[in-house]
């Protein structure tokens, strides 16, 4: 029997380093990150200039999927640029626990989800105040996300970045 308590004990000890490593992984792709060796990109609420910023390159720096700010309408505490990798499942919301934290008073605490279903993004308004839109358009339903949709939560405008 000693050796059995051995061997689970080694067993669980391999186990917590696992969920550790886990943890660590997923601290590490919540951290915003500017986008380097790019020139700044003046942004505004035409469509022409979200699309052009897309279609001149500028978004495929960066591996793997992810959310980047492109428009904070004056918001100071939301940066253009920040970038917000994606993982299984996201919260967008103002609140400081949420995936992807929006410091903007229209942004409601928990406002919007991001899940991955299969292959598939899917974002979800959470019963938000202000609501939820994608390309200019207020999702009723879980929406399937495809790459260079534009999310607007409360005043700022998030491009989607799937690769």
């Amino acid at each position: 029997m000693p050796g059995y308590y051995a061997t689970l004990a080694s067993v669980a000890s391999y186990f917590f380093v696992f969920i550790a490593v886990l943890l660590v992984i997923k601290t590490i792709k919540k951290v915003r990150m500017g986008f380097k060796g790019t020139e700044d990109v003046e942004h505004n609420e035409e469509w022409e200039a979200v699309e052009d910023y897309y279609d001149n390159g500028h978004a495929e720096e960066y591996e793997g999927d992810y959310l980047k700010i492109i428009d904070n309408n004056g918001i100071q505490k939301v940066n253009v640029g920040d970038v917000f990798f994606l993982d299984t499942e996201n919260i967008i919301g103002r609140r400081g626990d949420c995936d992807i934290v929006i410091a903007d008073p229209t942004v409601s605490s928990q406002h919007a989800g991001i899940y991955l279903d299969g292959r598939h993004y899917y974002l979800v308004d959470l019963g938000s105040k202000n609501g939820t839109y994608v390309n200019n358009r207020r999702i009723k339903r879980d929406y399937k996300l495809k790459d260079g949709d534009i999310i607007n939560v409360g005043n700022i405008l998030i491009m989607v970045v799937l690769n």
